[in-house]
């Protein structure tokens, strides 16, 4: 079965078929090169390297398990160990395609460009003569990689020409074709940007890159379709409030139309975002003899972005800013954060508001499930606890507890660019995912706890106050959890497996299908090791009269939740560095 997934190139679940047999596979040495092969294609470097590090240790000289490992330290960004490998294995008169590749990809993804382009170049030769050389998805990376050299390096025909070889491999791919579209701009050709850059939009689904929709409107504006252009300027701004590029063009474009105020709003908004933009000091200065007085640089430009976003996941207007410096950094800091929560939530759900009812399909899947197993197998409650809210009460919460540190842990990661702004902080991406997870995750809650309530579950809540004191405590614990992993990450990029990890761990220990009152002693005291089964166990507490929760301690959740909140804001001071 292993075999058959893996020529049908169903890379995952031929892992999983050969993991079933792997006592046997380790012995059988076709089968554990395949099983690494598997492994890496599945992207699980890890368990890959172990796999071909088992091979080498039984055939030092094997060259594909070598090849195999070299792969996997250079996806694990172990430069040194990886491109030792490789280097020895070139030192032994190994000439082919793929050890050039790994070379010149880790020297480009360190940053090491020259270096990286001549070993590209020479991967890249070699193929001429037998393409079966590299997988596609590796000669789909190393025509990228050229392209991207290319552009940088100025030579927009040759970037066109990789990037195209790429694009044959992956026609759906939106980055590949958002750099093909930038090549066709460099080189005149508008009408060509313009349609890459829209399949670029269109491959990026929900989650499209502003940049992209910057390179539509210039290149739509290169033809002449200045309606499409603002059109195309204005989603960017709805996806990137700081996208300096996208209200500069929108600043020339009322400028071009004789709308001098509006252009004086759009070009106030690029001098706070990206007070260095070039010619920026001429337009303004142009602005200001049009309208034959000073610019205001309190202008509004609230009315340039155009999605609406729905009333319940709006967040609050901040107050203005008329108070002593410590109450203004405060201020402006809640409006970054405001900011921030927007431009995620039309990144996330896109345009349509339909997005926003995945958060509520997702933990009622869960629910749903559990409730038809524990229904058929007879799950016993206390008297007083329906199952339905037994289960709404620990699936809701710890999903939200999740998907706070999950997000937070690709928050500094995924917003890098955005710290080029002075006013954004790796903490402030943090703060703004928080708050946009627990308030969704919060109306969830309590939606599908009035839909129980219509559907005939009449169960009160005992206390709201201690409900919310509990969920909040489960988002200070995420907060806490998710900064430490989001400022880590970007320099132990194994963390991102560790983190899978914990949350698996995280579903089966925190009380979600199981409560402490009725757990024997040793394992109880096992499990409230965790300090999510304590908040879990507050959850009930405040939502069942009929429910005490006798085990769980107020003392050992503060306790935790300070360590971590100290340890987060510490390292949150490398994060700034890393952001530098």
């Amino acid at each position: 079965l292993g075999r058959a997934y893996f020529a049908a190139g169903r890379w995952r679940n031929a892992a999983d078929s050969f993991m079933r047999g792997e006592p046997i596979i380790r012995i059988w040495p076709e089968m554990l090169l395949a099983y690494g092969e598997s492994l890496l294609r599945a992207r699980r470097f890890s368990e890959a390297d172990d796999c071909f590090l088992t091979g080498l240790t039984r055939s030092p000289d094997d060259l594909a398990y070598a090849l195999g490992r070299a792969e996997c330290l250079v996806a694990l960004k172990a430069w040194e160990a990886g491109l030792g490998l490789l280097n020895e294995l070139r030192e032994r008169g190994v000439a082919s395609a793929k050890i050039y590749y790994l070379i010149g990809i880790a020297h480009h993804e360190m940053g090491h460009g020259n270096s990286g382009a001549v070993e590209l170049e020479m991967a890249a030769d070699l193929l001429e003569g037998d393409v079966d050389q590299l997988h596609e998805l590796d000669r789909r990376r190393l025509f990228q990689a050229l392209g991207e050299i290319a552009l940088r390096d100025g030579r927009y025909d040759d970037a066109r020409a990789r990037l195209e070889q790429a694009r044959e491999l992956a026609p759906a791919d939106a980055q590949i074709t958002f750099l093909l579209a930038v090549a066709l701009f460099r080189l005149g050709e508008a009408s060509g940007a313009a349609e890459a850059a829209a399949a670029s939009i269109e491959a990026s689904g929900i989650k499209p890159d502003p940049d992209t929709f910057v390179l539509l409107g210039m290149a739509r504006m290169a033809t002449g379709d200045a309606k499409s252009a603002e059109e195309a300027f204005r989603r960017a701004i709805d996806l990137s409030p700081f996208c300096a590029e996208a209200f500069l063009a929108m600043g020339r474009i009322h400028m071009e139309r004789g709308d001098w105020a509006e252009a004086e709003k759009a070009l106030v908004r690029v001098k706070k975002v990206a007070d260095s933009t070039p010619d920026l000091f001429e337009l303004l200065r142009e602005v200001s003899r049009q309208l034959g007085r000073e610019i205001n640089m309190d202008a509004d430009v609230a009315d340039i972005s155009t999605f609406e976003i729905p009333e319940i996941f709006r967040p609050p207007e901040m107050p203005e800013l008329s108070a002593p410096p410590f109450g203004k950094a405060l201020v402006v800091h809640l409006r970054v954060v405001r900011a921030l929560m927007v431009r995620e939530m039309l990144t996330r759900f896109g345009k349509s508001s339909m997005g926003y009812l995945w958060a509520l399909v997702q933990p009622l899947l869960m629910l749903g499930t559990l409730y038809f197993i524990f229904r058929f197998t007879g799950r016993r409650l206390p008297p007083g606890v329906p199952l339905e809210t037994f289960l709404l009460t620990g699936v809701v919460p710890i999903y939200m507890f999740v998907q706070i540190k999950s997000r937070l842990t690709r928050a500094v990661k995924s917003n890098k660019s955005l710290f080029y702004f002075r006013q954004v902080t790796p903490l402030s991406t943090l703060v703004s995912r928080t708050f946009l997870e627990f308030g969704t995750y919060l109306v969830v809650f309590f939606l599908i706890y009035f839909g129980l309530n219509f559907f005939g579950q009449r169960v009160q809540i005992e206390s709201y106050v201690n409900l919310l004191l509990s969920l909040g405590g489960l988002a200070l614990l995420g907060f806490a959890a998710g900064s430490i992993f989001g400022v880590l990450m970007p320099r132990f990029s194994v963390l991102e497996h560790a983190s899978m990890i914990v949350n698996r761990v995280i579903f089966m220990t925190s009380g979600m299908f199981f409560y402490g009152n009725e757990l024997p002693p040793r394992l109880r005291d096992i499990l409230l090791v965790n300090p999510i089964f304590h908040l879990i166990e507050f959850v009930r507490g405040a939502f069942f009269e009929a429910y005490t929760p006798h085990y769980a301690s107020v003392t050992y959740v503060i306790m935790w939740i300070g360590c971590l909140l100290l340890l987060a804001l510490a390292l949150e001071s490398v994060g700034r560095k890393f952001a530098a």
